[in-house]
């Protein structure tokens, strides 16, 4: 069943266009890879759908209700979270704070029960919990952050470059555990520089080029499409 659509959107910073007329969607049981050079749009289109920019044109429907021009709050309500790639933690809070940040429409009770889910899915956090979210590894506070976006049970989950600036075993630590988001119920988009860790892992890609659609296909036939790989991908 499909979950978001975004449809022939364009859109921006100021008065400079960056999408142009993009269009993808992903269903519900779905883990989505959107891949591309530098400057192509793909944070551009993640920013976009969650509403910190407003689109020029064009339309998003989540759940088959249009929230294009929804505020990012209204958005987190209905469902949709995102972590971006950087400032995704507040460094001064411990782990359990920065949790009870990420659930802060719950009561108690809720909070509770949702902080002890995390625990469970990310064990590492659990050790940390009144340790400070500054002093984490890189790999540590990136599931800090992607746990605090998972307190509020999103449908759609939104990850920007989640393996940016991790070592090789940190990047595959965190691919292992977004595996294990997914077969929990969540639905995922990913834009990521390591195409084939992210590719590995999803149903479906798109190939971004200019602030456009290059290509759409299963995940087997981009890695597969030599012309992608050379272009987009160094194979």
């Amino acid at each position: 069943m499909r979950l978001m659509e975004v449809s022939n959107v364009f859109s921006g910073y100021g008065t400079t266009e960056i999408l142009h007329n993009v269009s993808i969607h992903v269903d519900e049981s779905e883990v989505v890879t959107i891949i591309g050079p530098n400057g192509a749009g793909k944070s551009t289109l993640l920013k976009t759908i969650m509403g910190y920019l407003t689109p020029f044109d064009g339309k998003i429907l989540f759940q088959e209700k249009e929230v294009t021009r929804l505020r990012v709050d209204e958005k987190v309500k209905k469902g949709i979270n995102y972590v971006p790639q950087l400032d995704n933690v507040f460094p001064p809070l411990t782990v359990q704070e920065n949790l009870e940040m990420g659930g802060y429409l719950q009561t108690k009770e809720e909070m509770r029960t949702r902080t002890g889910v995390m625990y469970g899915l990310f064990p590492v956090l659990q050790k940390a919990k009144n340790q400070k979210a500054g002093t984490l590894s890189g790999g540590e506070r990136k599931m800090l952050a992607i746990a605090s976006a998972l307190m509020l049970k999103p449908k759609l989950l939104l990850l920007d470059e989640p393996s940016a600036g991790l070592s090789p075993a940190a990047s595959s630590w965190i691919f292992d555990e977004i595996k294990e988001i997914h077969a929990a119920g969540t639905a995922i988009i990913i834009v990521e520089q390591d195409a084939y860790q992210s590719l590995a892992i999803s149903n479906r890609g798109y190939v971004l080029a200019m602030g456009q659609n290059e290509f759409e296909g299963s995940a087997d036939k981009i890695l597969g499409d030599e012309r992608i790989l050379k272009t987009y991908l160094g194979g």
